[in-house]
């Protein structure tokens, strides 16, 4: 099973469409979580130009300003969703794993990028973390640092930051290691602020499920993030 996981910064702008729908092709994936897609609502003709074929079964939380919004796809063949809830910083599913006959869940993020927002973005985490009753993983653009490793400048501490880890923590969550580099964001000025903003956690019965599973680092694209491929191999 393959998945993959990336703030696009904008579903409708140009060549962002094919961008997908070969990322879709190329990895043969099984769901798609995007975050930031900067769009109300998805037409069917929308959907098509990204999954023509009609593969998957999509459900999205609209836009509020320029910095909101997800959709996310599974493919219908290999996942059934049993469950959908929408936050407004999270879209959950609950999906029926058709090979493995079994029930899990994934979460897909969008993390405010306004310090003074953060709390209430870490408490919907928490809540939904907490109430989910299936293995489950969690992925997207967090907007949190957890250490200053995840930077190649100083970082400035901020309380955002103890409370993201308290949370994992408590959670018993474990961060699946990324490959292909450290830094997942750039503001692309000639001398970058590199940034680790991206991330897919597991929870311990998802790891018990999916022991080999990893995380690739996709060349960036399009966008100022890079794409995060996830393989259960």
């Amino acid at each position: 099973m393959r998945g993959l996981i990336w703030n696009c910064r904008g579903v409708g702008k140009k060549g962002m469409a094919t961008c997908l729908s070969d990322l879709i092709s190329d990895h043969s994936l099984d769901f798609l979580g995007l975050q930031e897609t900067m769009k109300e609502k998805f037409s069917p003709k929308c959907l098509r130009r990204i999954d023509p074929f009609n593969l998957f079964n999509w459900n999205w939380i609209p836009y509020e300003g320029k910095s909101r919004g997800i959709l996310c796809g599974v493919r219908q063949d290999t996942l059934e969703v049993v469950a959908c809830d929408k936050g407004k910083y999270i879209l959950q599913l609950e999906v029926r794993d058709k090979k493995k006959k079994t029930n899990w869940g994934m979460l897909v993020v969008y993390g405010s990028a306004h310090e003074e927002h953060k709390e209430e973005f870490l408490l919907e985490l928490a809540t939904m973390c907490n109430n989910i009753q299936v293995p489950y993983i969690v992925g997207g653009d967090f907007n949190i640092l957890r250490h200053p490793g995840e930077k190649n400048k100083k970082m400035t501490s901020h309380k955002s930051t103890y409370l993201f880890n308290y949370i994992i923590k408590t959670l018993a969550l474990r961060e699946i290691h990324i490959s292909g580099g450290k830094y997942t964001w750039t503001n692309q000025q000639a001398h970058p602020t590199l940034e680790k903003l991206d991330r897919i956690l597991m929870s311990e019965e998802w790891e018990d499920m999916f022991p080999l599973a990893s995380v690739r680092k996709l060349v960036r694209e399009i966008s100022d993030h890079n794409p995060l491929l996830i393989s259960t191999r």
